[in-house]
């Protein structure tokens, strides 16, 4: 489904085993979508909703696939997304993949459980990229053995040229994730990977309780990142801080932190999850059973493992 409208709604649909992509909303403007159910195909490319836009709401959605659950694209500016639950997802939420004139603003995520997941939330842009990525807020996520945990790469597919530059990222908040990645010491809590001559600025990470569920360390790779971390995993969550006087200067830091988070223990597997390999090609998607995971009114008992 592709939709392009100004003042629009789209509410209590369901979408399943789309050939690509499930729902696109291009240039779409004062948009609402909720009470959605998507069901796809194990294999990339099967996002669940992509948005371009300006002030849109994107709220009580399932998406079970393997691919984004919800990806916002360029340019989109004021946009609030929450209350999602994204089952064998590629991740909860996603900015990019951006490249040149990127152009994305004021966006608030939040109240996201995401199953066995690619990424818990992620932002990836390539070298060679220009524009911004500003004011951004992530909070409240909780993961069950997802790979990564929040994920920031700024050479996405491993590509590195030309190294001239990328899209700029600032006042980044990521806050309050809970719950698991599978295993931590090849896939961290926080790998957050920022142009080597851009730079991630003003960036705040805090209240991360964030665990591996495969063995007793995990080992958090930082580079280029500047702002402040509440000291999570040690100090200053491997993020560089600096004066008002100072400049960013390229970094990279790879340490291990062997010490649980206070608290944490393994989340149990939800009853409503679908199987680690999701839904199949040659096999039927279910439609009605197990019933929609999303709730009307915010009542989120049925699938979250706490509150956030």
């Amino acid at each position: 489904m592709h939709e392009s409208e100004a003042d629009s709604a789209l509410p209590a649909h369901s979408g399943l085993d789309s050939p690509k992509f499930h729902i696109v909303f291009d240039f779409a403007v004062n948009l609402e979508a909720y009470h959605l159910t998507i069901r796809g195909a194990n294999l990339g490319s099967y996002d669940g909703v992509d948005v371009v836009g300006t002030n849109y709401w994107i709220h009580d959605i399932e998406v079970t696939n393997r691919d984004e659950c919800v990806s916002v694209k360029s340019p989109s500016n004021h946009a609030l997304v929450e209350n999602l639950v994204c089952n064998q997802a590629g991740s909860g939420i996603s900015i990019g993949s951006l490249n040149v004139s990127a152009s994305i603003a004021n966006i608030h995520a939040r109240n996201i459980s995401i199953i066995q997941g690619n990424n818990i939330a992620f932002i990836k842009t390539y070298p060679g990229g220009s524009g911004y990525v500003t004011n951004i807020t992530f909070e409240n996520f909780r993961s069950k053995a997802s790979l990564y945990g929040l994920d920031i790469n700024q050479y996405w597919q491993n590509t590195f040229e030309p190294d001239t530059g990328a899209v700029a990222l600032s006042n980044l908040v990521f806050k309050n994730f809970s719950g698991s990645v599978a295993d931590g010491a090849k896939r961290p809590p926080l790998y957050l990977i920022a142009n080597d001559l851009t730079y991630a600025t003003n960036v705040t990470v805090e209240g991360f309780n964030l665990w591996t569920e495969s063995g007793t360390y995990v080992v958090n790779k930082i580079s280029n990142i500047f702002g402040n971390g509440d000291n999570s995993y040690g100090a200053g969550d491997g993020i560089k801080s600096l004066t008002s006087k100072q400049s960013p200067t390229a970094y990279t830091s790879t340490y291990t932190i062997s010490t649980t988070p206070t608290g944490w223990a393994v989340p149990p597997s939800p009853t409503w999850a679908a199987a680690n390999t999701g839904y199949g090609t040659d096999v039927p998607i279910p439609v009605y059973t197990p019933a929609p995971l999303w709730k009307p009114e915010g009542d989120y008992g049925k699938h979250y493992w706490g509150s956030f």
